[in-house]
């Protein structure tokens, strides 16, 4: 018997066109195989690849940013997408 894949899209806030260049605190509770939260400045929401969570989990890739805005490395997380509600800035602020 085949099975189809599950093709549930992420429940985005908005389009993932939107989110894109956009920068956000991923803390450690809605993040997958990761200890320690992090901020992100968005390159590319990758719903592609994300229709097997149920539309509540998306890949993410982007470029991990310290408290001061430099970059710090590439970042690929699988995040749930309460996650992407407000944009962060770096002053403490949302």
């Amino acid at each position: 018997m085949r099975r189809d894949p599950l093709t549930t899209p992420p429940r985005l806030p908005r389009p993932a066109a939107d989110l894109v260049g956009r920068t956000y605190y991923i803390p450690p509770d809605l993040v997958q195989y990761e200890r320690a939260g992090f901020v992100v400045r968005l390159t590319e929401v990758r719903e592609d690849i994300s229709l097997w969570y149920g539309g509540v989990w998306v890949w993410i890739e982007g470029v991990q940013l310290d408290a001061q805005g430099d970059a710090l490395a590439w970042v690929q997380a699988l995040i749930h997408v309460d996650a992407l509600g407000e944009t962060t800035r770096l002053d403490g602020g949302v």
